[in-house]
């Protein structure tokens, strides 16, 4: 029995796949659609496996902070076209690995270049049925092209071994997904944390990480071989983006006065495509 316009219609929908791949995954598999998609996906992975050498210099940077503030991850998803890189799908997957990164924490001891082969053999949160893995092929398989993730980055309160406990993570994505960044920014109390104003500090400096791409912290951490400025690398030492007249140091020097406790910029991290 030949396969309806429905069936058809229905299995396209559910794997992105041609018309006439779908036709006649049908035919082949009994007009059944669970095993022709099963069928479908299957020749899809082979195919995404035979992309996985192309270069992906597209793609989105995607964040993930949980309620509370106190963990946070960074992830860059990375495809062969922008076309690609915009659509809901893939950036729906972006997230997706993010909130994986962050609830999961992926082995943090592990070298910076395993960590995201690591990952990808993670049982994927929102179904256990599934690895991190499965996931980016079904995508790759569908959209046609090359999707891997590239790198990750987590922060988490409870491992920063600051001598604050307190404090949020915050990150910023800047326009467009191809920049962010995370910030951990402490304090003494819970109670400082969770004001307005602390939240809206941490929001500021994540905003001029990513705009500004500092590589420290401070000019302490800054390798004697690096001739650079201060005000170039150094975060605290960077003219602050929303206030020229001041640098980050100063405006966080002004709040730690305001609310009557140590704040501190303790660690960040930021990641760019093809960077």
């Amino acid at each position: 029995m030949a396969a309806t316009v429905e069936q058809i219609r229905a299995l396209r929908e559910q794997t992105g796949a041609g018309i006439m791949d779908c036709k006649k995954a049908l035919e082949e598999n009994g007009d059944d659609l669970t095993q022709a998609a099963a069928a479908l996906r299957q020749k899809g992975f082979a195919q995404a496996a035979r992309r996985a050498d192309r270069a992906t210099t597209e793609g989105v940077i995607a964040a993930y902070i949980p309620t509370g503030g106190r963990v946070g991850a960074l992830v860059e998803l990375g495809c062969e076209t922008d076309f690609v890189a915009r659509t809901p799908e893939f950036k729906q997957l972006a997230h997706d690995i993010a909130m994986q990164v962050a609830d999961t924490e992926p082995e943090p001891n592990v070298a910076a270049a395993d960590r995201p082969a690591r990952l990808l053999q993670q049982t994927f949160i929102s179904d256990s049925s599934r690895l991190v893995s499965d996931i980016v092929q079904e995508l790759a398989a569908k959209v046609g092209e090359n999707v891997r993730v590239s790198r990750f980055s987590r922060l988490d309160l409870a491992e920063s071994g600051a001598d604050l406990d307190q404090g949020i993570i915050e990150a910023y994505i800047h326009t467009g997904g191809r920049v962010g960044a995370l910030v951990e920014l402490g304090c003494e109390t819970d109670f400082v944390a969770r004001t307005p104003e602390f939240k809206q500090l941490a929001h500021d400096i994540a905003m001029q990480i990513a705009a500004m791409g500092p590589l420290y912290l401070t000019d302490d951490d800054r390798p004697s071989d690096d001739e650079r400025p201060a005000s170039q690398v150094c975060l605290l030492q960077q003219t602050f983006i929303k206030d020229s007249s001041r640098v980050v140091a100063d405006i966080v020097q002004e709040l730690a006065a305001k609310v009557g406790e140590n704040v501190r910029v303790i660690r960040f991290s930021r990641l760019a495509l093809e960077e």
